[in-house]
């Protein structure tokens, strides 16, 4: 009697087996019927499964520190592209031997022409102008405003706020007030910033004896002054969908779908600074998807509907941050 339900699951199993395999047959063929249909069935599969997720573009945290500042100026550049090094280049995919997606380089030159760059060698401003510092020693302290700087990191810089503390503090051999070199970011709230070597805590000290003596300290230096070529942006969002997904699935599951699907699409970094890896625990990589492209637009649907993060609003937000500087066709 015993042997009885032991038997019953041996005859079971192979019927299980089979149908199994018949619902992976049927599953296949209904996947190959919405391609043809331009529906990307399998990335919906892969999305409702689990497997891809969206993650959220999470920004680093805001402090006067240049990296808090997201570098568009370098995006895709050739020091850092990662598609053989070559400059403002994406890695494209599309159908070749067998229909299966081979790689093949795409220059994007709205990528290249996005940022303008000038130097100006002979520029002046006032100490208190500088909102932000690109290295320190307290380089690694979230402090969001230069003015607390010296209070949370050299009291004993700061403090007597007098004319005499503050030329002290100016006459610093760091601050190398004879070679001093600036940036300019239109993008970034703080805009103006002191890219230094070194004496970044005699600065803020002095800085925060200025604003409270009420004396005027002025600075000269090189700038380096960055613009935004809002057309190059108007001309990205016009010809591509871009959208942020998961590194680790770039080349895993969102490829076997796209492979599957036929789809073509490129992919790239994301600019500096833009999403904190660290604090999301997922590196991020941007999916180019031809507008115009019946089964890149389809794509483009899914991964919306999904809520996969949209680049193209990021390109938006650096237009308005640019808006209140435009000259022409470059905010500056």
């Amino acid at each position: 009697m015993s042997d009885q339900p032991e038997r019953g699951k041996f005859v079971d199993r192979p019927a299980e087996a089979r149908a199994s395999v018949w619902r992976r047959i049927a599953g296949w063929i209904r996947e190959e019927i919405l391609h043809s249909l331009g529906r990307p069935a399998r990335l919906e599969g892969t999305i409702a499964s689990g497997k891809l997720i969206p993650c959220p573009i999470i920004a680093p945290v805001d402090t006067f520190w240049t990296r808090s500042v997201v570098y568009w100026q370098d995006w895709m550049s050739s020091s850092l592209s990662s598609f053989h090094s070559r400059p403002w280049t994406i890695d494209y995919r599309k159908p070749g031997y067998q229909r299966r997606l081979e790689s093949h380089s795409l220059a994007v030159p709205e990528v290249q022409q996005l940022i303008s760059k000038e130097d100006v060698p002979h520029f002046s401003c006032d100490i208190t102008d500088i909102r932000g510092i690109s290295a320190s020693k307290s380089l690694e302290h979230d402090i969001r405003d230069i003015d607390e700087f010296p209070i949370l990191r050299c009291c004993e810089l700061a403090e007597p706020v007098t004319e005499e503390h503050l030329r002290k503090n100016m006459c610093h051999w760091e601050l190398r007030l004879d070679r001093m070199r600036f940036a300019e970011y239109p993008w970034a709230e703080r805009r103006f910033y002191w890219l230094n070597d070194g004496g970044s805590h005699h600065f803020g000290a002095a800085r925060y004896q200025a604003c409270r003596l009420g004396i005027a300290v002025p600075l000269t230096g090189r700038l380096c002054r960055y613009g935004v070529n809002v057309r190059m942006i108007s001309a990205l969002r016009q010809q591509w969908h871009l959208f942020a997904i998961p590194a680790d699935e770039l080349f895993g599951s969102f490829f076997d779908a796209m492979n599957a699907f036929e789809c073509p699409f490129g992919n790239s970094g994301l600019p500096r600074h833009m999403h904190d890896t660290e604090k999301s625990g997922i590196a991020l990589k941007l999916v180019w998807l031809e507008r115009g492209h019946p089964r890149a637009s389809a794509v483009a649907d899914v991964l919306s509907a999904a809520g996969f993060p949209d680049f193209g609003k990021q390109l938006v937000q650096l237009a308005t941050g640019s808006a209140g500087m435009t000259s022409g066709d470059y905010a500056k």
